[in-house]
Order: structure tokens, then C-alpha cells, then sequence
């Protein structure tokens, strides 16, 4: 109830829950849910990025996976190079008590090699 006494109308989720998770949180939540379902998420926020690194150039991480990094304002969003696609888990989500679906319009640098890639993220795997 914090929350709500905050002002806070509704909750977004982000994507990094399994698909239990998911579909158990509705039930559970005093506030209306919504979930990311489609469009390029930001794994994570920073403030400063590594000098080896360029904006809106692709960079491989350690275990091989690719990434770019965009400037928002004062902070640094590090995005993988494929979009978060729940789009066919919709239904699912609906049937579970997600109220609302937010679709991420982020401009992709035109440098940047999109990998063709389910985009479930953590759906089938969960947290370890």
C-alpha cells in the first residue's frame, strides 16, 4: 500500500522474471500490472560507460552476446542487439490479470547489426 499512498496508479514490469513469475504476480499485486511486451529494453542504466567503448557502436560482451550503448539525458542505457518479443504470450498474460501492454519505440543506430533472435529473455528460463 506504500505505493498507492505514494500516488502510483499502476505497475510496469520489466523482463527479466520467468514465466511463473509472471503469470503468479497479478494475483498478488494491490495495483493494476502492465508488462513490456515488444520493442528494444535496456538491460541496464549507468552513469559512465568504458573508455573502449563508443555510443551507438556494437560491443561484444565477455560471453559473446552484442550490445550498444545510447546516451538518455545524463545517463548511459546499455541495450542488447535484440528486441523483447512477448507479443505471442499476450493472451496468457491478459488471462493472468495484466491490465495494460507497453510496446518500446527505441530508434536503433543505423550501425547496428540486429540479431534475429526469439526475444522471450528470461520467459522460459527464469532467474537463476
Amino acid at each position: 500500500m506504500f505505493a498507492q499512498n505514494l500516488g502510483v496508479k499502476k505497475v510496469i514490469l520489466s523482463p527479466e522474471l520467468s514465466k511463473t513469475d509472471y503469470l503468479n504476480m497479478p494475483q498478488n499485486s494491490p495495483l493494476p500490472l502492465g508488462i513490456v511486451t515488444n520493442g528494444f529494453f535496456p538491460l541496464s542504466v549507468s552513469r559512465i560507460i568504458p573508455n573502449d567503448i563508443e555510443e551507438n557502436t556494437l560491443f561484444t560482451s565477455p560471453k559473446g552476446e552484442g550490445g550498444f550503448i545510447r546516451k538518455s539525458g545524463s545517463n548511459y542505457n546499455i541495450y542488447p542487439n535484440w528486441a523483447i518479443d512477448l507479443n505471442d504470450k499476450k493472451k496468457e498474460l491478459e488471462k493472468a490479470g495484466y491490465s495494460f501492454f507497453v510496446e518500446i519505440k527505441e530508434p536503433i543506430p543505423k550501425t547496428i547489426d540486429i540479431k534475429e533472435r526469439e526475444g522471450l529473455w528470461n520467459w522460459n528460463a527464469g532467474l537463476k
